[in-house]
């Protein structure tokens, strides 16, 4: 039984792996999809903020956890087997705002599946 899968990556190959989990019976709390991009309308639904707003909330409703504008950083193990992600948020310096060093998180973590664009 799967405590944790992640997705990582903000493509329609990510969302179509989401629902092939889903479609095989695995409980949506134990998936989360992490991605690099800042919230809101990505170039998988052509920047469509009703398509963006329906997915999450789509998501949302079946209980899988999404957390956007985050990297990993790094990954732990236990004899060879994934145990742990280390993320930290995406955030960085602008014009207009510096760059905002937030701490590392370590998740738990025993499959990582990463979708390319």
């Amino acid at each position: 039984d799967v405590t944790r899968c992640v997705i990582y990556g903000c493509s329609m190959s990510a969302l179509t792996c989401i629902r092939g989990l889903l479609d095989i019976g695995v409980a949506p709390v134990s998936i989360l999809w992490l991605h690099d991009q800042p919230p809101g309308p990505a170039a998988f639904c052509n920047h469509d903020k009703l398509v963006y707003n329906r997915m999450l909330d789509g998501l949302a409703n079946s209980g899988v956890k999404v957390l956007a504008n985050t990297v990993i950083v790094n990954l732990k193990s236990n004899n060879n087997y994934l145990t742990h992600l280390i993320v930290k948020s995406n955030t960085s310096a602008s014009a207009k705002r510096p760059a905002v060093e937030v701490a590392p998180t370590e998740l738990e973590c025993e499959m990582l599946i990463g979708c390319s664009n």
